[in-house]
């Protein structure tokens, strides 16, 4: 099918298919724009290649926001390996809008590349991936649990491992009232986490009190309206695990505002070891995540599938480590 039969049976001029193939959505209308995609989509169509912009091989990255200091972080990492390996990076953010993703997904649909990291945080991801892009793309989710068939492979860190080395490392400490602050409900990856963090406390006989695991957003907001919360239940607690950094950079400033020292009251960590971590005043005890290894080992993955290896449902699963600063100490009673 070329573009000529898409306008026809779109009932819009070629410019348009032009536009909208070339991810130019500015002057058409979003029924308009779902029709000549869908059109695409079933036809199997893809552009013919331009011999110089396709000189070197390329990639398309997807992160949910360009603006979180994590998701930005894969991107340096994910660009890095590739000047170092002759790839040229295409880079989408979701900006954590369903709307926004499922355009991006058609976008990706239409291009001519076929190499995709995807980096996602909501359950419906993997939905939208299997009923809109075609069979042909080579995709590897990263740090991303699945659930669905379709999908062929996932490079995670073992964030349940982590969680529960972290617990486990703070209950060595003397702590047994550890709060909890998690990102989204929706979250699989966040749910595999505190189940690190739960399987630790039950080891050690402590009880998993649900009013102590806050849900956030991964923002400081977020972070620091989690904390007001649990000071707010007048429950006694000793030390705050945080899904991230920067909602433990919010909790920090909750518990100051409070009255309180970290880690003197309140020893506090959280995830991801991002720039932030040690240039905070105590710096941020906190896990690292591989990220070098997760995108070594995603493109590996592509490489293999692009040799025509059958893959599905495949999972590697990376170790994290504590960074151990200043921000988690031994309890002391009070």
């Amino acid at each position: 099918m070329t573009v000529r039969d898409i306008a026809k049976e779109a009932n819009v001029s070629i410019a348009t298919v032009s536009r909208i193939i070339n991810g130019d959505f500015s002057r058409v209308s979003a029924v308009t724009k779902d029709r000549v995609l869908d059109i695409v989509r079933k036809s199997n169509y893809v552009p013919k290649k331009n011999s110089v912009k396709n000189s070197l091989k390329r990639f398309i990255l997807v992160v949910p926001s360009i603006d979180h200091m994590f998701f930005s972080v894969v991107a340096k990492e994910a660009s890095g390996y590739a000047l170092r390996n002759n790839l040229e990076m295409v880079l989408y953010s979701i900006d954590n809008s369903v709307e926004s993703r499922d355009d991006i997904i058609k976008r990706i649909a239409c291009s001519d590349i076929d190499w995709i990291l995807y980096m996602g945080i909501s359950s419906g991801d993997q939905d939208s991936i299997i009923s809109l892009l075609p069979p042909e793309k080579k995709i590897v989710f990263l740090d991303n649990i699945l659930y669905k068939d379709g999908i062929p492979a996932s490079v995670i860190a073992d964030g349940e491992e982590a969680m529960f080395a972290l617990t486990e490392y703070y209950i060595g400490k003397g702590h047994r009232s550890i709060a909890y602050i998690t990102g989204t409900k929706d979250s699989r990856f966040n749910n595999e986490r505190h189940k690190g963090y739960a399987r630790a406390l039950f080891n050690h006989n402590i009880i998993v009190n649900p009013e102590l695991t806050r849900f956030g957003d991964f923002s400081f907001e977020s972070g620091y309206e989690c904390m007001d919360k649990l000071f707010s239940l007048g429950y006694g607690f000793s030390a705050v695990i945080c899904e991230n950094d920067m909602m433990a950079l919010g909790a920090m400033k909750s518990i100051h505002e409070h009255g309180l020292s970290v880690p003197d009251d309140i020893s506090i960590s959280g995830f991801d070891d991002t720039y932030i971590a040690d240039k905070l005043s105590p710096a941020l005890t906190t896990i690292r995540q591989p990220l070098a290894e997760i995108i070594e080992k995603s493109f590996s993955l592509l490489s293999r599938m692009s040799s025509g290896e059958q893959i599905s449902n495949y999972i590697i699963k990376l170790p994290c480590r504590i960074i151990e600063r200043e921000s988690v100490v031994d309890f002391v009673e009070r």
